[in-house]
């Protein structure tokens, strides 16, 4: 497990969820956006379908008028003579139709007759340079045979704001003179003020392109008196200029403005004539109130969601952090003490020392205690686990600042120190063991503790720090402070660089070796001592290169249960064995049963009975043929689950054997308990007695045998070296024996040529 990545994973998480809420809150804004322009966009749509309407309105307004006009036109045309008071009559009749506030002809010379004031006062004679400039602009317009409408201008007849029409009459191909007519703008303001425009949520004015006001709608909101747009509160100064030049080029301009905390959209549209331009405004508000009130409500609804999901968010953030931070206190430390474990360590060490040339150093040391699992056996695991905690305090009072502690498995401390000097790490170590020996008193007993320490020290050489290679070598340290009583501490030696080349090569070619066959079969005979004749064989391992060197296994051995090798090794050697027993059976060879080393890590796989199955089967060997020899550390860890493992491989018909007993922590009481088949007693027994000429000893190894076989459990002593040895074990009863009295281990080949022969 990796903190750092679990923080990773969690930071990944909350801005995945964090994400999810932006998006959707950028979704609320986008989609409350998207709707507002539809508004916006349906609004100005409406606005321009209807001012467009009012345009076209304007226009049929001044083409009636003009129609109009024309029709009078026809009544000067038709007739033969116009002096004066016909000319006079016939306008005064004209003006009484209509509502022109002012009816005029005026012939090519430009002299004219007008009529004013509903027709009852008409002025003959009257030059055209009298009249206004609009007037005089229409007049010369229409006698180019043109229909004109002039810009606005103040009537002095009036004082209204009218313009002037201006219609050719024609005598054949020729324009004899002009009709003009002034009109005021109450027909378009009528037009422009009724309480129907934009469904009474908005008003019309008419402007100039200059910006003027034409006709000013009462209904305006903007209540300012200025005459012109431009100085309203319509546009900022960026946009003035758009504007301005939308309508010098007569071109359509639709805009919105905010005023007194209202939102208006408008829109300047050209008339068609003289450039005058409709000026439509719209209150958004007003016109769409449902709408912008579901808008609203949608997005207090996606904003009320998204905090909602934060708050759970944090909520749940604050659950997860909890938990994982329990999660990692049970990944990283050990339950009984307290301390780090050694994934912790292993990391933490690693942390440390990953710095290259920059003065960078320390060491690792393991604090192991001779016989610990007797501690098990004679003081029971209460008292066993009381030991391993005072040990851990001991530990974090001599070691604190940049140091680093940690327990593994039963009693394996690990310690690193940043210290690199051997004397001060002897100094530093001596008096924690010094004070371990000192808690025997806890035991309640005289039992006496003697713990010893491996270490080694990591110097900073510029090279990738391999925190593995130091964990390997210093369990080396630790082995040989535990074979040297004379000196608890023992330091190792980094620079025996032979040792550490095969070392290298060993783990670096374990795997390659393993495929091209380097792993080869050797067998020892094992002799029964009633009848002095071959009872079977245990199979061995050497490791022979290429070049016919061999690596022996004390030299690989101890690293392939490290790094956990030996599983694939061992599975190996057992199909090595299955194939030796097929070439018997094959060439009509009695066998003999062979035992077969099985590691522990082996031994607990989860398909591991499977495997051994499915070897058996496919070589076609009885599994009574093969004996799985185990080693005394399995026994003392969980006897009933060894004991449900080893009555599922005896159905399957193999044969189990307990191997090297006597060297570790086990009891007669725990041998009491096994459902082996054999009990291989370790060398040490005879190396004992020899050495000792101990009647003690010899009275124990006598007993193991006699108990062993009230157990039904036949035995072998190993290391039968002597005569002396093979006569001894007789006399002792065990069933039989192994040692270089009757063969040293031998090549497969050797020992067929030598041992088997065919019945």
């Amino acid at each position: 497990m990796n903190e750092n990545r679990i923080r990773r994973r969690l930071r990944v998480t909350v801005l995945f969820i964090v994400g999810v809420a932006i998006i959707l809150l950028i979704g609320s804004v986008a989609g409350g956006t998207y709707l507002s322009n539809m508004l916006q966009q349906l609004t100005y749509d409406g606005i321009q379908s209807e001012v467009d309407e009012y345009a076209v309105r304007i226009q049929d307004q001044i083409n009636t008028e003009l129609q109009i006009l024309n029709t009078f036109s026809t009544v000067f045309e038709e007739s033969e003579d116009l002096d004066d008071e016909t000319l006079g009559q016939k306008l005064k009749k004209a003006k009484l139709h209509n509502q022109f506030t002012m009816l005029a002809y005026f012939d090519a010379s430009k002299n004219g007759t007008v009529a004013i004031n509903q027709g009852i006062k008409i002025l003959h004679n009257v030059p055209l340079m009298s009249m206004p400039d609009e007037v005089q602009t229409v007049v010369e317009e229409s006698l180019k045979g043109r229909e004109t409408v002039s810009w606005l201008f103040k009537s002095k007849d009036s004082k209204e704001t009218v313009f002037a029409y201006g219609i050719p009459v024609m005598r054949g191909n020729n324009v004899e003179g002009v009709l003009v007519a002034n009109d005021d703008m109450k027909a378009f303001s009528d037009m422009l003020d009724g309480d129907w425009i934009l469904q009474d949520s908005g008003y019309i004015h008419m402007v100039s392109s200059n910006g003027e006001y034409l006709i000013r709608s009462d209904r305006s909101v903007v209540t300012e008196a200025e005459e012109s747009i431009f100085v309203q509160p319509y546009f900022d100064k960026e946009e003035l200029v758009d504007v301005q030049t939308a309508l010098a080029a007569g071109e359509n301009y639709s805009f919105s403005f905010s005023y007194e905390g209202e939102t208006y959209q408008a829109i300047l549209r050209p008339v068609g004539i003289n450039n005058w331009y409709l000026f439509c405004i719209s209150n958004l508000q007003e016109n769409n109130v449902f709408v912008y009130h579901m808008i609203r409500m949608i997005t207090i609804l996606f904003v009320s969601v998204i905090i909602l999901i934060l708050l759970i968010l944090g909520v749940g953030y604050r659950q997860i952090y909890v938990t994982g931070k329990e999660l990692l206190s049970v990944a990283y430390h050990d339950q009984l003490t307290g301390i780090s474990n050694l994934i912790y360590f292993r990391r933490e060490v690693f942390n440390r020392l990953k710095i290259k040339n920059s003065g960078s150093s320390g060491s690792i040391a393991i604090l192991n205690l001779h016989n610990f699992k007797y501690i098990n056996d004679l003081f029971g695991k209460e008292k066993a686990d009381q030991l391993l905690c005072h040990i851990a305090e001991i530990l974090k009072e001599y070691l604190k600042e940049g140091c680093l502690i940690c327990r593994d498995t039963a009693d394996y401390f690990y310690i690193f120190m940043p210290e690199s000097d051997k004397e001060i790490l002897r100094n530093k170590l001596q008096k924690i063991i010094d004070d371990v020996i000192q808690i025997s008193k806890h035991l309640g007993s005289n039992y006496r503790l003697s713990p010893y320490c491996g270490v080694i020290i990591a110097e900073d050489e510029g090279q990738e720090v391999d925190v593995e290679y130091l964990l390997t070598h210093v369990m080396f340290a630790l082995e040989t402070a535990r074979e040297n009583f004379a000196d608890s501490i023992y330091f190792y030696d980094v620079g025996v660089s032979s040792q550490n080349k095969m070392i290298n090569y060993i783990e670096s070619h374990m795997h390659q070796a393993l495929e091209d066959g380097e792993f080869h079969l050797y067998l020892q005979p094992k002799v029964n001592l009633r009848t002095d004749t071959l009872a079977g064989a245990e199979a061995l391992v050497r490791w022979i290169k290429k070049d016919g060197e061999m690596i022996y296994p004390s030299d690989f051995i101890p690293l392939f249960e490290k790094n956990g090798f030996c599983i694939r090794l061992d599975m190996h050697m057992v199909e090595l064995v299955c194939q030796q027993i097929r070439e018997w059976l094959d060439e009509g060879i009695d066998p003999i049963p062979i035992s077969v080393n099985q590691s522990k890590l082996l031994f607990y796989e989860a398909d591991y009975i499977e495997n051994l199955s499915l070897l058996m089967d496919v070589y076609r060997v009885p599994p009574q043929l093969i004996t799985l020899e185990i080693l005394e550390g399995l026994v003392v860890e969980n006897i009933e689950e060894l004991n449900e493992k080893i009555t599922r491989l005896k159905e399957k018909g193999f044969k189990i054997s307990m191997d090297d007993f006597g060297t570790g922590y086990s009891s007669l009481n725990t041998l009491g308990k096994l459902k082996i088949d054999e009990l291989k007693l370790d060398r040490g027994f005879l190396m004992e007695i020899t050495k000792d000429e101990s009647e003690n000893s010899k009275l124990i190894m006598e007993q193991v045998i006699q108990l062993s076989k009230s157990l039904q459990i036949s035995t072998v002593v190993e290391g039968v070296e002597t005569e002396e040895n093979n006569d001894m074990i007789k006399k002792l009863g065990s069933d039989y024996g192994q040692g270089y009295f009757y063969s040293r281990p031998v090549s497969a080949s050797e020992f067929n040529e030598k041992y088997m022969n065919k019945s």
